[in-house]
C-alpha cells in the first residue's frame, strides 16, 4: 500500500489537474464547466499514470522475482500488476481534489487492508489480493471523480501557476529553487523565537522553534531520524532516512537567508553563518539517530547481526556525511 500513499502525495504536489496557466485560463474563460475540460484531461492522464505503474512494477516483478517464470503464478501476479496500476492512478487524483482528512482517512484505510492480508497470510493467495486492489481503484476512483466538479479552481490556478515556475526551474538548472516553491510556509510562533527581555532565543531553542512552525515537515523529520538511527547499524537506507530526516528539520537555513538580509535585526553571532545553520539540525541528528540506535539495539532486531562496536563507526561517519551533505 505504499504506491497508494506514494500515489497521493504526489498529488498534493503536482496532481493530474494541473494544466499550463495559460490553457487553465482559456477554459476558465469560457461557458464550459469544469468537470467537461477537467474530467476528460484527467481521464487521459489516469490512463497514462496506470499505465506507466504497470509497466514499472511488471518490469521490478520480472527481474526481481521468480513470479512470473511458473506458469500456474503467472497469471496471478499480473493480476495483481494490473490491479496496483489501476489503484495508483485514482489515489493520484483523490491527493489533488481531496482534503487532508480524507487523504489520511485513504491511507489509513490502506494499512488497514494490508493488515488484513497480511494476517490471513496465504489465504485466497494472489487472487485475493488482486481483488482488493481492483475493488479498491473501483471505489477511490469513483469518489475521486465526483470530486472534480468542486474543485477550487482559484487554488488550482496557484497550483499550475506554481508548477509552471518550477518546470522553468528545472529546465533551467536551478533545481533548489523548483524545490524550495514547494517547502511548506512557517506559520506562527513568531513571537517564541526571542525571549521576555526582546533578545533572540539560543541556537537550538532557535532552530527547535522554527522547525515547529511546520509542523508537517517536523513530524516527518522525527520519524525519519528515528528509523533512520534504527535501520542505520544494518542498511544504508538508515543513511537516506537520516539525510532526508535533517533536511526536512533544517528550517534554519530559511532563517539564515532572513538574516542575511536583515543583519541589523538581527545582530552578530558567533560561529560564522555556517554554525548558525548547523548547530540545530546536527543536534537534532545526532539526537535522532542516538535514540533510534539505542532502541535498534534494544528492541529485537532480526537483521541485525553485527555488535556494538563495529556498527559504532558507521553510525558516526554515516551522521556526520549527512551533515556534511547538507551543508
Amino acid at each position: 500500500m505504499v504506491v497508494c500513499w506514494c500515489a497521493q502525495l504526489a498529488g498534493r504536489f503536482w496532481g493530474p489537474l494541473v494544466l499550463q496557466p495559460f490553457l487553465l485560463h482559456v477554459f476558465t474563460s469560457t461557458d464550459l464547466p469544469p468537470p467537461s475540460y477537467l474530467g476528460t484531461i484527467a481521464r487521459r492522464r489516469l490512463a497514462y499514470a496506470g499505465g506507466a505503474v504497470l509497466v514499472a512494477a511488471g518490469t521490478a516483478a520480472c527481474l526481481t522475482t521468480d513470479l512470473f517464470d511458473r506458469p500456474g503464478d503467472a497469471a496471478q501476479g499480473l493480476a495483481v500488476v494490473v490491479g496496483l496500476g489501476a489503484l495508483t492512478a485514482p489515489a493520484w487524483l483523490w491527493g489533488q481534489v481531496r482534503p487532508v482528512r480524507d487523504n489520511l482517512g485513504a491511507a489509513a484505510g490502506a494499512d488497514g487492508v494490508g493488515l488484513l492480508l497480511a494476517l490471513l497470510g496465504g489465504a485466497g493467495g494472489l487472487w485475493l489480493v488482486a481483488g482488493v486492489l481492483a475493488a479498491g481503484a473501483a471505489v477511490l476512483g469513483r469518489a475521486a471523480f465526483g470530486s472534480v466538479p468542486s474543485v477550487d479552481l482559484a487554488r488550482l490556478a496557484r497550483e499550475s501557476a506554481r508548477a509552471a515556475q518550477a518546470q522553468t526551474y528545472a529546465v533551467t538548472g536551478t533545481l533548489h529553487h523548483a524545490l524550495d516553491l514547494y517547502r511548506s510556509e512557517p506559520r506562527g510562533r513568531t513571537s517564541a523565537l526571542l525571549r521576555a527581555d526582546g533578545q533572540l532565543r539560543g541556537r537550538l531553542a532557535q532552530g527547535a522553534v522554527r522547525a515547529l512552525r511546520t509542523p508537517g515537515r517536523a513530524a516527518a523529520a522525527g520519524a525519519a531520524l528515528l528509523v533512520g538511527g534504527a535501520a542505520l547499524t544494518a542498511w544504508m537506507a538508515g543513511a537516506v532516512c537520516g539525510y532526508l530526516g535533517s533536511g526536512w528539520v533544517s528550517e534554519t537555513w530559511r532563517g539564515l537567508r532572513d538574516e542575511l538580509t536583515l543583519p541589523p535585526l538581527y545582530g552578530e553571532w558567533w560561529g560564522g553563518a555556517l554554525g548558525r545553520a548547523l548547530a540545530p539540525p546536527g543536534a537534532a541528528l545526532a539526537a535522532g539517530t542516538l535514540v533510534g540506535g539505542v532502541l535498534a539495539l534494544v528492541l529485537p532486531w532480526p537483521l541485525h547481526g553485527a555488535s556494538s562496536l563495529e556498527t559504532l563507526p558507521l553510525v558516526a561517519g554515516s551522521v556526520v556525511l549527512s551533515r556534511l551533505r547538507r551543508a
